[in-house]
């Protein structure tokens, strides 16, 4: 069906297949809820164009009834005659009873006898032997006719009323303003500045920084080609640096490279074994005092345990100033500090670093930490005394994932995936003007794995917003990452409309 505003060039077109049948089932027409009401309106067309066709006159064989004026013109005409005919044969019945009921004893036949053939439609076959039964006795025939006659006027009316129903709903939706799609929003959190914006001017941003971060990169064909590039053997060469000992020994050193980051941290590896190599060949060609003492330093947090690791060469003959070791300190982003004193030289290029635990300590674990000392080294037999600063800065890998929240009508569900290292989770429901907080829930993980949940029986229609807040292992500071606002959806399920017409179908035997 065309729509109303079709030779409207100005307005959007509305087409009435969009409306669709709400009512129950009717299985006589094969008509199913969800239809569309051009379905509907073909459906019922064929149902009453095929009620015309078993209305037209012309359709039966009326040769028994010897009428000897002019036939019948129309259906009511036919149904007026068999009535008159019928009378007719009821008031002759009582004169001829004797009569019928003598000759129907001799032939063996029951009364009325007269047999005339049937219309098409009203074939059906005989339960006793399977054959096909075209014809009736008159009476019975003429019942049938009459049943069915009332049966197709009850269907008539029945789709009459549903017509007249469908028409003025046709007329309303057809009338009603065509709606308007509007394009979703989200906050974007790195792609742009973290406002409200339309979700296809994110995902072209999206696109574009995508397109730039691959032609810098490479696509993966040429990042898994040049990964397979470590030359072969690596992970059992000898170290240059030290002695003995192979690549694979070295702390963070990945035996099976599958990834551009494996390799990554491979090749630094390998960078600073050969660097250190090339430095302690440097330092023990000539100078033997404070030219000849190199160390270097940096760390690891892993939860609340911080492992420091300390390489390069100090000259045979000097030790620390300090007998117990030398004095470290380590920082916060806030300011916050704690002081240890570590054995520097008996800790010098150990594979298993010194490790210390910083839980209780005032320290955000959260944060970046730096750890710096000022060595001091003495040679009793020369009795030179050297002193120096080092310092290394951990940037701390805790940082906000990338979560997913979807609303539900009544929930909101949301995901995200943690990180390396016990880290307690807390999904924190806002209200939607971000000043109450309504509702948390708690995760705690120290392996890489996707979290999760569902914040259930909360309004229809109501604005929310949904932040995380993750706490490192020991810690007592923690770090709140941005909200994500959402909304419930409004109420899924219409009231249900009364039923104005209950079709009753009558079935042909």
């Amino acid at each position: 069906m065309k729509p109303l505003n079709h030779d409207d060039p100005g307005c959007n077109y509305t087409s009435s297949n969009c409306i669709i049948w709400q009512g129950p089932d009717i299985e006589c027409i094969h008509l199913c809820k969800g239809d569309t009401i051009s379905d509907v309106v073909f459906k019922l067309a064929t149902e009453l164009c095929a009620i015309m066709e078993m209305l037209d006159v012309d359709s039966y064989d009326l040769s028994c009834l010897n009428i000897t004026t002019c036939t019948p013109a129309s259906f009511m005409e036919l149904f007026q005659l068999i009535i008159t005919q019928i009378c007719t044969l009821q008031q002759i019945e009582a004169e001829q009873q004797a009569r019928i009921v003598g000759s129907l004893t001799n032939s063996g036949t029951s009364c009325p006898d007269c047999i005339v053939p049937i219309s098409s439609c009203f074939y059906y076959n005989d339960p006793r032997t399977g054959d096909q039964v075209t014809s009736m006795q008159i009476l019975d025939y003429v019942t049938l006719i009459g049943n069915t006659i009332c049966g197709i006027v009850s269907q008539i009316n029945t789709i009459n009323l549903t017509l007249n129903d469908f028409s003025s709903r046709i007329v309303a939706l057809e009338n009603a303003p065509v709606p308007t799609f509007t394009l979703p929003q989200i906050y974007p959190s790195c792609v742009m500045p973290n406002v409200l914006t339309d979700i296809d001017v994110v995902l072209s941003a999206l696109e574009q920084q995508f397109c730039r971060l691959r032609n810098a990169t490479g696509d993966e064909t040429i990042l898994y080609t040049n990964i397979q590039k470590q030359p072969a053997g690596l992970n059992n060469a000898p170290k240059l640096n030290g002695t003995g000992g192979t690549m694979s020994g070295y702390s963070g050193w990945t035996s099976t490279v599958v990834n551009v980051a494996d390799s990554i941290g491979n090749i630094w590896i390998t960078l600073a074994d050969l660097r250190q190599a090339v430095r302690t060949i440097q330092i023990n060609c000539c100078p033997t005092g404070c030219d000849g003492i190199e160390i270097n330093m940096y760390a690891i947090l892993n939860g609340t345990l911080f492992t420091i690791y300390f390489n390069g060469t100090i000259p045979s003959g000097f030790v620390e100033c300090n007998g117990i070791g030398t004095q470290f300190t380590i920082t916060d982003t806030y300011g916050a500090s704690s002081l240890y004193t570590i054995p520097l030289v008996f800790n010098m290029n150990n594979p298993s670093g010194y490790t210390l635990n910083l839980a209780g300590t005032p320290l955000n674990l959260a944060s970046d930490l730096t750890i710096s000392g000022n060595p001091c080294l003495s040679n009793n037999t020369t009795g030179v005394t050297c002193e120096s600063c080092i310092e290394y800065v951990y940037v701390n890998v805790v940082s906000c994932p990338e979560m997913t929240v979807t609303p539900i009508y009544d929930s909101i569900q949301y995901d995200f995936m943690t990180t390396i290292g016990l880290k307690t989770y807390s999904v924190e429901l806002w209200s939607g003007d971000g000043l109450t907080l309504l509702s948390n829930q708690i995760h705690s993980s120290s392996i890489v794995q996707t979290i999760t949940g569902t914040f259930n029986t909360l309004l229809l229609g109501t604005n929310y917003r949904v932040r995380l807040v993750i706490t490192p292992d020991g810690s007592s500071s923690s770090i709140s990452c941005v909200f994500y606002a959402v909304s419930t959806y409004p109420n899924p399920c219409p009231e249900p409309e009364e039923v104005v017409a209950v079709i009753t179908c009558a079935t042909c035997p």
